[in-house]
């Protein structure tokens, strides 16, 4: 009789082992199934949002060619926006403005890491305290742009661009614009 109750003692302890195990291994499916549908409603939501800014952002672009003015820096200034309220979406952004005509833009302290401004008519525009670092300014006129406070400006970039007496350029390079003819 004894080795009835141990025998049905060790089995009884093995089924709660077993029926543990098995708890543990269906609790463990269950997370698993749900970790991924949290996966792929993070996924989908990221989607739903870049499809959000990928409207207001294609329809700027295309206002960058108008005639007028005004639409081309409303243009601007929604560009601008976008990469500040989407700074994650707009870290890999990089602004390409060749040949543009964007006379008179406001792009103060504005983050334009490798943006291409080559052969662009960047008149009376104001970089004041941007992060030009990498920016392209082959060829860009900056006739009359204030440059004071510009970050990461290199001599190299000053010396590709076009610039005139009226050009404001950071202290550092202040021989640069005393060299200017007057």
């Amino acid at each position: 009789m004894q080795w009835w109750l141990t025998l049905t003692e060790t089995l009884r302890n093995i089924g709660l082992v077993v029926g543990g195990a098995i708890g543990i291994f269906l609790a463990w499916k269950r997370v698993t199934v749900a970790n991924r549908q949290a996966e792929a409603q993070t996924r989908q939501a990221e989607l739903t949002r870049r499809d959000h800014v990928a409207e207001p952002f294609n329809r700027a672009v295309g206002q960058l060619n108008d005639e007028k003015l005004e639409i081309r820096l409303g243009a601007i200034f929604t560009l601008r926006q976008i990469c500040f309220d989407f700074e994650d979406l707009s870290e890999p952004f990089r602004i390409n403005l060749s040949g543009a005509f964007i006379r008179r833009v406001e792009l103060s302290d504005t983050d334009l890491e490798g943006s291409n401004f080559s052969r662009a008519d960047c008149k009376s525009a104001n970089f004041h305290g941007a992060n030009l670092r990498g920016a392209k300014l082959d060829g860009t006129i900056l006739s009359g742009a204030d440059l004071s406070g510009a970050r990461n400006l290199t001599r190299a970039q000053i010396d590709r661009a076009v610039i005139d007496e009226n050009t404001i350029l950071p202290g550092e390079f202040a021989d640069r614009a005393n060299s200017l003819p007057r």
